[in-house]
């Protein structure tokens, strides 16, 4: 009997000791597992040579990343590619982003760390461009014209001018060396009339004749320092080191001695074409992230994506008509005699802009009794009574205040603007009350506006003209201004913005009348006048072109290969 109950009473025993053993481990924790970050990136993307292509959600291919267990850690993302180079138009919001390669900025890869919220708003706009890539065409002087078979090319970045002569010589070329009167003139016409940009002239202390403040001038070439064109008074050295060249006045196209380590634009000089021949194949863009392995446990993940890009060649052009252009013959198949004439109501009815839809109706803007309209027809010129109101919409702002251009966004919203109006209808026709205040903008900068366009990134551009100027207006999609700009295209008033080309990388074409008072062989009197901006409104460069006498551009049509027509008068004659 007692062995029986040593027996349990061990049994007990055994049994209490395996019971302190749960309780024991009953505190212990197991560390969640690092969840990998993620890439998302658009399918196969296509683009034309010298085309930037753009990734962004309102295209409907944008870049982003997550990462599930991140919370506000930072991690690391690398975008790079094989040929041509990225950026991005927001490098560094709010200061949130580090660079360890690259600094966003046409760069092949960059490489930078921040919170996921940080890096996805730099994602929001990626530029890509393909080798080759040449924003617009190069300014070149040849031989027939008088000039020299040199390229120049205005860079709008404000440098020192010893940073200024290496960057020249970095891509080929070096600071421009004015040899002539034609070519100071051919020069001054590279850039607005408030920059004053470095020219490739220095003063050697050490050459043969130096003496203060006009011994020893040189060119960076070596060319011989013969022709001069020094405003009066110049060069007079008059801060003691003022022993480079700048540009002065440029109405009357002279220059100044300048102190070097200040900061300006520059003018850039070519022997031979800098630009490279565009490449054409398959392109490959990789966005890698590392999430630093700041969670959990089993390290850093690193999640890759690529996307691959086909850049086509440029398109070649139709061939031209056989049939006779000019002078056109009206076509009496459409109404009898080639002709219609609308009248919609008793008041003034009249098209000012108009498109042709993919479905073959015809949109259109202009006014309808003399008040903002937007209308519809069919392919015959009958009103579409499926849109808008039996046909259109009428927005009474006042009698006389017209619809003068639209443009349809990529959810098929129309956009249309006139006087100082911004109105956006529903594909239907309908006011789309999403926008502004119940669909209409008043703005207050742009007082005549011609011309709007959609960014990459889904903001409205709407161009036009106040007080003289070329004034621009940004808008988000929701109708709010983050962007008012004002441009002297001429150099004395007058000038009329009148139509805007957008492109892929963010820069901005401004294109109207500029008024070139004093410029034109001393004469007032108007030219065609481009502005080219940055996505943050920076001015980048300028361009007039003399077509005779009260020359006026109208609209500007781009081509398939980045260039671009200006259509307008001239002189008398259509331009």
């Amino acid at each position: 009997m007692r062995r029986t109950g040593e027996v349990r009473g061990r049994r007990v025993q055994s049994r209490r000791r395996h019971h302190s053993r749960l309780e024991r481990l009953e505190p212990r924790t197991v560390l969640a597992v690092n969840v990998p970050p993620i890439v998302m990136v658009p399918g196969a993307q296509t683009t034309v040579a010298d085309t930037p292509l753009a990734f962004t959600d309102y295209r409907g291919n944008q870049i982003s990343v997550a990462d599930p267990d991140a919370s506000a850690n930072q991690v690391t993302v690398t975008l790079s590619v094989d040929t041509g180079t990225l950026t991005l138009l927001n490098p560094d919001p709010g200061g949130g982003l580090t660079y360890s390669a690259g600094d966003g900025t046409n760069d092949t890869a960059m490489t930078f760390m921040g919170t996921v919220a940080d890096i996805n708003t730099a994602l929001r706009w990626v530029s890509y461009k393909p080798v080759g890539f040449v924003p617009e065409p190069m300014p070149f002087w040849p031989v027939g014209g008088g000039g020299n078979g040199h390229w120049y090319e205005y860079i709008a970045t404000n440098r020192t001018w010893e940073q200024a002569r290496a960057d020249a010589q970095a891509r080929g070329g070096y600071l421009a060396t004015i040899t002539s009167a034609a070519e100071n003139n051919y020069v001054f016409g590279l850039f607005g009339s408030s920059a004053t940009p470095w020219l490739g002239g220095y003063q050697d202390s050490a050459a043969p004749g130096y003496s203060e403040p006009a011994g020893g001038w040189r060119w960076v070439t070596g060319e011989p320092w013969s022709y001069t064109s020094w405003a009066a008074g110049e060069p007079n050295n008059g801060s003691n080191a003022e022993n480079v060249l700048r540009t002065g006045s440029q109405s009357a196209k002279t220059w100044i001695d300048a102190v070097g380590t200040a900061t300006a634009p520059y003018v850039i000089e070519y022997d031979s074409d800098p630009r490279i021949p565009p490449f054409t194949g398959t392109a490959t863009l990789t966005v890698t992230i590392n999430d630093m392995g700041d969670v959990g446990v089993g390290g850093q993940e690193i999640v890759s994506q690529t996307v691959p890009i086909t850049i086509t060649p440029v398109p070649a052009y139709a061939p031209s008509p056989t049939f006779t252009t000019f002078p056109w013959v009206l076509d009496d198949t459409f109404d009898g005699d080639g002709r219609m004439a609308l009248s919609i109501t008793a008041g003034v009815d009249y098209i000012a802009n108009m498109q042709v839809l993919p479905t073959g109706k015809i949109l259109a803007v202009g006014a309808v009794n003399d008040r903002f309209a937007i209308m519809r027809f069919n392919a015959d010129f009958t009103l579409d009574d499926t849109f808008g109101d039996g046909g259109g919409k009428q927005m009474d702002f006042g009698a006389g205040l017209h619809a003068r251009s639209f443009v349809i966004d990529s959810q098929g919203r129309i956009i249309a603007v006139g006087g100082n109006r911004v109105v956006r209808f529903t594909a239907a026709g309908a006011v789309d009350t999403t926008f502004g205040t119940a669909g209409v903008v008043v703005t207050d900068h742009v007082g005549q506006c011609h011309s709007v366009k959609v960014q990459a990134d889904g903001r409205v551009v709407v161009v036009g003209r106040d007080n003289n100027y070329f004034r621009v207006t940004r808008y988000s999609s929701a109708g709010v201004a983050d962007a008012n700009w004002q441009y002297d295209a001429g150099g004395d008033g007058g000038d009329w913005g009148r139509d805007v080309i957008l492109r892929d990388d963010g820069d901005i074409l401004l294109v109207g009348r500029g008024w070139a008072g004093g410029y034109w062989n001393g004469s007032d009197y108007s030219a065609f006048s481009v502005v080219r901006i940055d996505a943050n409104g920076t001015q980048e460069a300028q361009y007039w072109a003399g077509v005779g006498n009260d020359a006026f551009v109208n609209s500007a049509l781009p081509l398939p290969d980045g260039k671009f027509l200006l259509i307008g008068r001239g002189g008398g004659d259509l331009v």
